[in-house]
């Protein structure tokens, strides 16, 4: 096993950080966010000054679930997911009635932006099937950013919550963080409850108009509940530098370092990567970004091997544990295209990066894409649409249990605002799994239909 984080890695997180098109510091009074390239742009209302603001909802849903493709093999329980031991079987439908709410504290000022909230689903499901979506899913989340001087700046998120059931599409819409990387509901592949924490801090500076550096790390931490899966542990570290060509576009370059291991398994891997990125504004409607680079992964764990037929004849056992280290190189990459005009909204993303997996493929190249769609029709109605595709493809041949893994699906969601504070909301979803290694093949659909009540923002003085 490889020793801890070498200092001179360290040293270039440090010395290479950066900033994508980000504003001056205190442009016209009102602080606008560091707007970092690699992380999420800034905070919801920044750059609008306001005192605290609470704003929360309630709401009460009922879904009708159907078409589940299963496995017979108890994921709940210990034991190996080996090639082959699942089979697939129908199981029957599910009523699930949902109820939950949130609560949202935000805050900008002239130097910082706050922002602090929790959301809750609570759900019981009524099946025949063992397979009843039935649980609590939890979310609280926490963003801070400070413009520190003229030239320095400071950011902060964490966020950290439950999942009681990943396909049965029983989840809360959490705020997005910084630092949101540890998993992805698209990516898991099983239903079993998991528990995720995020956490990280960064820092950058504006050396001039068109110079920009940024520096941070965190630590992530993935639990699943199930004994067949692994858990994941981590932390990360960035940095970024971002040169302003014009008014409308910046090219910068990025180096990025993560370790992560599986506390149910001896492991761990090493991930380097570096990456060239390009921002443009096109117009007042649409903005694009785009970055590509290699990476080198290094990765160490047990797997299980074959025993000579001979001594399996003799001994009884027919496979016995040994070391595989590996690495692999690639390319990295990831873009993006958003636009926002009068009563449309429309967002597509790519990204193709190093994760921990989903705790059946480990150490895996991610392709994740998602398109999203949305519509105010008029004061009353309002239309959404998503798709995603997602493939987990292990680095490591020869990595134990490791499998390639795909999944994508979509939804459709209008919503009927009733009163001044009461909405009808309505939504169908689909969600495919093919993990053809162990034979899993699941297909969920939902339609669902219920009452929102959000009384919109409450001033809380400034």
């Amino acid at each position: 096993m490889r020793s801890a984080m070498p200092i001179g890695a360290a040293l270039v997180i440090v010395l290479s950080a950066g900033v994508s098109m980000a504003q001056g510091p205190g442009s016209q009074g009102v602080y606008s966010g560091p707007n970092v390239l690699s992380r999420w742009s800034r905070m919801p209302g920044a750059g609008a000054s306001r005192g605290p603001v609470l704003s929360g909802y309630l709401n009460g849903t009922y879904s009708y679930l159907d078409g589940l493709v299963g496995p017979v093999t108890d994921f709940n329980n210990p034991g190996p997911i080996l090639p082959g031991s699942a089979t697939n079987i129908p199981a029957s439908a599910s009523h699930t009635f949902y109820g939950g709410g949130g609560l949202n504290l935000h805050r900008v000022d002239a130097r910082s932006s706050f922002t602090v909230g929790y959301q809750g689903t609570f759900s019981r499901a009524y099946s025949k099937s063992d397979n009843a979506y039935g649980g609590a899913n939890q979310n609280f989340n926490l963003n801070y950013e400070r413009q520190l001087s003229r030239r320095w700046g400071f950011y902060t998120g964490h966020s950290a919550g439950s999942q009681s059931s990943i396909l049965g599409l029983a989840r809360p819409t959490s705020n997005r963080n910084f630092f949101d990387q540890s998993y992805s509901v698209s990516n898991e592949a099983l239903d079993a409850r998991l528990k995720y924490l995020n956490s990280g801090a960064g820092l950058y500076f504006q050396k001039s108009s068109r110079l920009t550096f940024s520096m941070d790390g965190g630590t992530f931490v993935v639990s699943r509940t199930s004994k067949a899966l692994a858990s994941s542990r981590g932390e990360r570290a960035q940095g970024e530098i971002a040169y302003r060509t014009s008014r409308s576009q910046s090219v910068g370059f990025m180096y990025s370092f993560s370790r992560f291991y599986f506390p149910r398994g001896f492991g761990e891997t090493y991930s380097h990567s570096v990456m060239f990125t390009y921002t443009r504004r096109l117009n007042r409607t649409w903005s694009l970004h785009a970055g590509a680079g290699p990476y080198r992964a290094e990765s160490e764990r047990l797997i299980a091997i074959a025993v000579d037929p001979f001594i399996a004849a003799l001994t009884g056992q027919t496979s016995t544990i040994s070391v595989f280290h590996g690495i692999r190189t690639g390319l990295g990459a990831q873009a993006g295209i958003s636009g926002v005009k009068r009563h449309h909204s429309f967002n597509a993303s790519y990204r193709r990066a190093v994760d921990p997996g989903n705790g059946l493929t480990l150490t895996a190249l991610n392709d994740f894409g998602q398109v999203s769609y949305g519509y105010q029709a008029s004061r009353n109605w309002s239309f959404g649409a998503a798709l995603f595709a997602s493939r987990l493809n292990p680095l490591l041949a020869g990595a134990d249990r490791n499998a390639d893994f795909r999944s994508y699906g979509g939804n459709l969601n209008a919503s009927r605002r009733l009163t001044r504070s009461v909405h009808l909301v309505g939504n169908f979803a689909l969600h495919t799994v093919n993990y053809d290694v162990i034979n899993v093949n699941r297909v969920r659909r939902a339609i669902s239909i219920g009452l929102a009540f959000s009384p919109g923002d409450l001033p809380l003085g400034r």
